[in-house]
């Protein structure tokens, strides 16, 4: 067992190297001198404390400057919990997956909080809120989205919220930040659950029960089945949040009952088939078994090509979608196949040579100036064969994976096999909309479509729309920092598949399956990489991506409020949750009355971004959209998009992907919280996997594969071991440290004062630094 970090004091908690205290400023009225049971008594309400964070700047130095507040907000977290009168355990318990130093290597075992504010369960019904010094609107708006999280994770209400304020002092020194804590007056969680705090609940029976709901709020935040369907939400204060209309609602509703029913009758296709010709039979001749074997053949190979029509066209998914897939001009690319590819491809796996191995000049011919043997033996011309006929059938994969094997054959044929990928990406590649169920024309499916591209389009400053000044820390992936480390890593794995999808932290169904509860953000960024290739192989995301996909990730509510067509995506992604979950409840027909709610479905996107001026994104003339129709398509197509400058160690590198909404499997394996759920209250997260022995009171377990394990050292000192899932990459800014278990500790002191511990690593190597 590792014990990398210890935690703790009854004053001040113990972080990476760090020493926190605290000192009385002079006294202000104090309406009370503590809390229940002597709890906070060093924090009477009211009056504020000053708490100074020191650190040893190699703690912070990788950090920037906005890493450092939240690493400062951290802290004043930890400092508050400690002066709770928590024991060792509940403290452990209370900040499992919150580590104390906010490294990039600690992301796969954390569950970091980003913003101005900071919330945990301390149990007895009360939620501690550290939020900044406020009187606005902003205060009202932070405190009631800490309620709704919390309610969140405990699938019930909280009693009341323990308000902490707090001021960070400017220090031209990070590694001696000093802050001021206030205590103030306990919030009544139910007074953020009226109409005045925002707050609307409606039972649903009609559409214009939904209208009305609508118009109330912003943020759907509550659902249940209780009596009925029921759902709440907020209208949300400090600032103009975009949510949706019914008609999007309705849509999502349609397409889903749409998808319902294609998936149905495809189903009974298939079982019909299977009565009639699966098992044994008994046949009166051979000219009769013959006729049947004909008739099932052939009904065999057209249910299979309708299956496959129908996955091609969005028709027979799993969940509505979008995506803008790539795809290639097949007849151009199968003329040229015979002609400039195929040739080359034989004499290299003969084990010829390019007469000229300059990346300029075979880029410029395509079809390479060749020297040496010939021809090639039967094996290669059947795999020419197989990708000849792939072509034919508009499918690239047989193609690309005879490239792989060229890639093999040497330094010659790892040239050749880049620069025919190449050729085919620029010259006969592009990209086509694809609207899984229903969406295509619909307000819904533009919005898809838009958040979609602009990611895409930010993460490689195209046309320099990347919003850097815009929102602090946010770095293109052109400007973004790699580690020479992983330059394998990207040249192997450089093209990217991002997709928005729904985030395990952001949603909970509780109430043994009778409520679904929300926290503000319930869409998250999903990403794989792969090789050109290796068609259909994807692993984790390469380096480069993975580091900023995951901090959009982590900042998704900061990049919304920047552009609010996030914020709808958000809202998309909620509905679509409650329409999945109540298909999968069987209870879809209570949102029944929107199967004929009018939907506009002629939006064409280059059309619909120029009657939207208020998207942020302008330059929709250097995209190129396609017209109507190229080269057979039935939805938007548009060139492959790159930057000039997006290109890492000498390679060009794609990303594809789209938004995935919510499907049945979603809720197939996600077991409901119940009241008497084993695992402790202040360790209930939405994230954790409920299903009968994943979490328990001593080992908890989250839906992508991360353990928490619990143990108590001494009355005064208890211990958490992380293990991140198997393959986890546990990356730092310069590199990264091997996936093994991190072990913390927390420890109650007796000082009353302050306390100073350093972290202490065994058996793992320190975090990756600088270069020098």
């Amino acid at each position: 067992m590792k014990k990398l970090l210890d935690l703790g004091s009854l004053t001040g908690i113990v972080i990476a190297l760090i020493l926190i205290g605290y000192l009385y400023l002079p006294q202000r009225p104090a309406q009370a001198t503590s809390g229940p049971g002597g709890a906070f008594k060093d924090f009477p309400v009211g009056q504020a404390r000053l708490i100074n964070l020191s650190a040893r700047r190699e703690a912070l130095e990788d950090l920037t400057s906005r890493e450092q507040l939240d690493q400062m907000r951290d802290w004043l977290l930890f400092t508050a919990v400690s002066a709770s009168g928590l024991s060792a355990e509940e403290v452990n318990k209370t900040l499992f997956d919150l580590p104390p130093i906010r490294h990039g290597y600690m992301q796969p075992v954390a569950d970091f909080e980003y913003g101005d504010a900071r919330s945990c369960y301390i149990g007895d019904g009360q939620v501690l809120a550290l939020v900044p010094a406020d009187t606005s609107d902003e205060r009202t708006e932070r405190l009631a989205r800490i309620a709704d999280a919390q309610r969140k994770n405990l699938g019930t209400l909280p009693a009341k919220l323990l308000v902490f304020e707090y001021e960070l002092k400017p220090a031209d020194d990070p590694a001696q930040q000093t802050a001021t804590l206030t205590r103030r007056d306990a919030v009544n969680v139910k007074d953020l659950y009226t109409s005045s705090a925002g707050y609307s609940e409606a039972k649903l029976n009609s559409l214009d029960d939904l209208k009305r709901f609508m118009g109330q709020v912003d943020d759907l935040t509550y659902v249940s089945l209780k009596d009925g369907l029921t759902v709440g939400g907020r209208k949300i204060k400090g600032h103009d949040y975009r949510g949706l209309r019914v008609e999007e609602i309705a849509a999502l509703y349609q397409s889903e009952a749409k998808l319902r029913g294609g998936r149905n009758t495809l189903k009974q296709k298939i079982d019909d088939y299977n009565a009639r010709c699966a098992g044994e039979h008994t046949f009166e001749s051979t000219a009769e078994r013959d006729e049947f074997d004909r008739q099932c053949t052939q009904d065999k190979a057209a249910l299979e090509a309708e299956m496959l029509d129908a996955r091609n066209s969005g028709k027979f998914t799993d969940s509505s979608g979008f995506s803008l897939d790539p795809t290639f001009d097949y007849a151009g690319l199968a003329a040229k196949f015979d002609a400039g590819i195929a040739p080359g491809i034989r004499n290299i796996m003969a084990g010829g040579a390019l007469a000229d191995t300059s990346a300029s000049t075979q880029a410029s011919l395509f079809t390479p100036e060749l020297s040496g043997l010939p021809g090639a033996d039967s094996s290669v011309e059947q795999k020419i064969a197989s990708a000849r006929a792939g072509l034919a059938h508009k499918n690239a994969d047989a193609l690309f994976e005879l490239l792989g094997e060229v890639a093999k054959k040497g330094k010659e044929g790892e040239v050749l096999a880049r620069l025919i990928e190449d050729a085919i990406d620029h010259t006969y590649g592009y990209q086509a909309a694809r609207y899984d169920g229903d969406l295509q024309g619909t307000e819904a499916g533009m919005v898809l479509f838009y958040t979609d591209l602009l990611a895409k389009l930010w993460a490689m400053n195209y046309q320099h729309s990347a919003p850097a000044g815009a929102v602090p820390d946010f770095r293109p992936m052109t400007t973004l920092p790699v580690a020479s480390v992983y330059k394998q890593e990207l040249a192997e794995l450089s093209n990217t598949r991002l997709w928005f999808g729904p985030q395990d932290k952001g949603f909970q169904v509780a109430d043994k399956g009778q409520s679904m509860l929300f926290a503000r953000t319930a869409t998250r960024v999903y990403a794989a990489s792969s090789n050109t290739l290796k068609p259909g192989v994807e692993a984790q995301p390469n380096a480069h991506a993975a580091a900023f996909l995951g901090w959009w990730d982590e900042h998704y509510d900061e990049i919304a409020r920047f552009e609010p067509e996030y914020e709808r995506l958000n809202e998309i992604m909620k509905w679509s949750l409650v329409v999945t979950w109540l298909n999968q409840q069987g209870q879809g027909q209570r949102l029944n009355f929107l199967q004929n709610e009018q939907v506009e479905r002629g939006n064409w996107f280059p059309d619909w971004v120029k009657q939207h001026p208020q998207l942020r994104y302008k330059a929709w003339d250097k995209i190129g959209f396609y017209p109507r129709g190229y080269n057979g398509t039935t939805t938007e197509a548009l060139p492959r998009l790159t930057s000039e400058t997006y290109r890492q160690f000498g390679s060009d590198v794609w990303l594809v992907g789209g938004v995935s909404l919510a499907s049945e499997e979603t809720f197939a394996e996600r077991a409901a919280l119940s009241a008497d759920s084993e695992v402790v209250q202040t360790a209930r997260r939405s994230n954790l996997n409920y299903a009968l022995g994943e979490s328990t009171n001593s080992a908890l377990k989250t839906f992508d594969g991360t353990t928490y394990r619990f143990s108590n050292v001494s009355a005064n000192e208890a211990a958490t071991t992380a293990t991140a899932k198997d393959g986890a990459k546990l990356r730092g800014l310069y590199g990264e440290v091997a996936n093994e278990p991190v072990a913390r500790t927390v420890t109650r002191l007796r000082s009353r004062r302050h306390s100073r511990r350093g972290a202490r690593r065994r058996g793992l190597p320190p975090p990756p630094r600088r270069p020098a």
